[in-house]
Parts: structure tokens; sequence; C-alpha cells
């Protein structure tokens, strides 16, 4: 009974399925009208491991880590939020170093405001690429960080 309720719940909400009212006429949730909205709405993330073996608990990991990544690869549409995730961190973690700089009053408040800025800045060497292959959807995967992407424009 809960597969088959889990499964209903997928093909109701997912976007996969819109349009296909059909399929839930004459079931409680298709006779009110709030929820008759919400059919075919939205992206459904489906997750089971009931599929994974492993002879060992490392393979059994790994191949987690394989279906995982299958899944996220399956919702382009998530990229976006992990870039505009990378570009808040990014704005988040030099800003924070810039200000913790200027309002430190003591070596402590220095190395920490350091510390956040070169953490923030380090980290723009792998996320700026990243950041404009998702938005621009140029195959940036070879580069390696910031330096690499200005030579490989020159």
């Amino acid at each position: 009974m809960l597969k088959a309720l889990n499964s209903a719940m997928n093909c109701f909400f997912s976007n996969k399925y819109k349009n296909r009212g059909e399929l839930f006429e004459g079931l409680n949730v298709w006779g009110d009208p709030a929820m008759r909205e919400q059919q075919g709405k939205w992206p459904v993330i489906f997750l089971t491991f009931a599929g994974i073996k492993g002879g060992t608990y490392a393979e059994t990991v790994e191949t987690m880590k394989i279906k995982l990544t299958e899944l996220f690869s399956s919702f382009p549409e998530l990229y976006v939020y992990r870039g505009c995730n990378d570009i808040l961190y990014l704005a988040f973690a030099i800003s924070a170093g810039i200000l913790i700089l200027r309002k430190a009053n003591n070596r402590t408040s220095r190395l920490m405001g350091l510390a956040a800025l070169i953490l923030g800045c380090g980290d723009a060497f792998h996320l700026v690429p990243r950041v404009l292959n998702y938005f621009l959807n140029a195959d940036m995967t070879a580069a390696l960080g910031i330096v690499s992407f200005l030579r490989q424009g020159a």
C-alpha cells in the first residue's frame, strides 16, 4: 500500500505528468480544487535505495553516490540553484573578510578577516568557472581556475 501511495503522489505532483488529470479522476485528491491546481506543477525528486547492493560498505557507498549523481543530473533546473548558492557564498565570504578586516582592532580579528578573505578568493578559482558554466551553458569543465579560464579566452 505504501509503495502505491508513494508512486501515486510522485505522479500527482510531478511536472512529468502535467495535464494528466485523468489519472486521478475519482480519487479524493482530485475533488479538492486547491490540490487540483498543484497537479503536475512540481519537479519531484524520487529516491529509493531499494536496489542498492554492494559486497562491502565502500561498494555500497559508491553505488549510492552514483545513484545520487544520476538523480541530480536528471534535474538540470537544480543547477541554477547551485550556481546562485555559489555566488552568494563567494559574496558572503569575501564581504565578511573585508568587513572583519576593516573593523579589526586586534591581531586575532585581523587574522580571522584575512582567513575569510583568503578562503573566499581561493574558492573563486573553481567556483567562478562553475557558475559561468551553469549560466552560460558553456563547457568550462577544463578550466581549473580563473587563471586557466582567462588564458583560454586570450
